[in-house]
């Protein structure tokens, strides 16, 4: 039932940022767009531009390899603009839907894409392009990126060949198989308290949701790349928090972060 639920709200969420955007990246967006109002008039006018053409591109395009162009196209064109938007903040998005995504990605990826956009505070673009490589999302400021496995496609050998190539210049890349992006029945951090569960069953769920599922891998990225790290074992729990369990669990939360970005990477 959980599962169900997720999902449904999934897509009324995905829905939602597609007709008004969710209101932390309405008021980041708005902020953007005023201050190149204020300070480059030319880019306010690519801003709006460039947001309309690549839909436009990819509808005109005539086969798999016109939108591939269009895509290169595309982010070449604003690159500058995206690692300048990067660097004023790493939650913000210079553009989020220059095209209607759900016309352009697999299955696979449109899963993956809706749990970006509804866990928000993470940027990661869809199709983004690398060397000779298209990344099915990926951030050109921290230089990770994100690719979703399906079995029709995905080749060991070839992909970990793929990932050795593109850490030579600079990448991380992070793999979430088909079912691991399905896989929707599970608990969050924010669904356990200690009223309900003891620490060893928040310890189970908390190893489940962030290693098992493709949900859980992209909730790591969120916290190990996009917020603010502290380093819980040079804190004094008593200072910061009355529950010594949260402090515990604060801790295992983090591990099993880095131990799921650590399992979902070749290299």
């Amino acid at each position: 039932m959980r599962g169900r639920k997720r999902q449904a709200r999934r897509k009324i969420s995905h829905k939602k940022h597609l007709e008004m955007d969710d209101e932390n990246e309405k008021i980041e967006g708005w902020t953007k767009l005023s201050d190149l109002i204020n300070d480059n008039w030319e880019g306010m006018i690519k801003y709006i531009s460039t947001s309309g053409k690549l839909q436009a591109a990819l509808e005109n395009s005539h086969n798999y390899f016109d939108k591939l162009k269009a895509l290169k196209d595309f982010y070449l064109t604003n690159q500058n603009e995206i690692l300048q938007t990067y660097k004023e903040s790493k939650h913000l998005w210079y553009v989020s839907y220059p095209a209607d995504w759900t016309s352009h990605l697999t299955k696979i990826e449109y899963q993956a894409w809706c749990t970006i956009r509804e866990i928000g505070r993470i940027v990661l673009y869809p199709q983004f392009p690398v060397a000779n490589y298209f990344l099915d999302f990926g951030n050109p400021g921290l230089k990770i990126g994100l690719e979703l496995d399906g079995k029709d496609f995905h080749n060991d050998e070839k992909d970990r060949e793929r990932d050795k190539v593109l850490k030579e210049f600079g990448w991380t890349i992070y793999r979430i198989s088909g079912k691991e992006m399905f896989r929707t029945n599970y608990k969050t951090l924010s669904e356990m308290n200690f009223d309900d569960y003891d620490f060893p069953d928040i310890q189970k769920h908390l190893s489940y949701w962030l290693l098992e599922t493709g949900d859980g891998v992209i909730q790591a990225m969120k916290e190990i790349y996009f917020e603010e790290q502290i380093d819980w074992g040079y804190i004094d729990d008593e200072e910061y928090y009355d529950n010594e369990d949260y402090f515990r669990l604060r801790k295992e939360y983090i591990k099993l972060c880095h131990e799921s970005l650590d399992l979902h990477r070749y290299c």
